[in-house]
């Protein structure tokens, strides 16, 4: 997750206030979470979810429970604090 200013990973300028989250770990071991993610995922598109898929579910579940946590996105500090407690990985 970046918090100072500079360039994304295509170039493109960032300003003070922007938060870019980089993907977590994720679980290797097969949890109730991440079958039903697979489940519904499969169903949805025929197909079983690729790396990409998976990344992007987490981190839409990461700033989901950030932005509860936080109830609001305004206190920028917080946000990065609340995502980078989920740097590890998360359920």
């Amino acid at each position: 997750m970046r918090s100072e200013a500079g360039t994304d990973q295509d170039g493109v300028p960032l300003d003070q206030q922007t938060v870019t989250l980089r993907p977590s770990t994720t679980n290797a071991k097969p949890t109730e979470a991440s079958g039903l993610f697979a489940t519904r995922f499969q169903s949805a598109f025929g197909t079983p979810p690729d790396q990409s898929a998976a990344e992007g579910y987490y981190a839409a579940r990461r700033i989901d429970l950030a932005v509860r946590t936080l109830g609001d996105v305004d206190d920028r500090c917080a946000l990065i604090a609340a995502l980078a407690a989920t740097n590890e990985g998360s359920e």
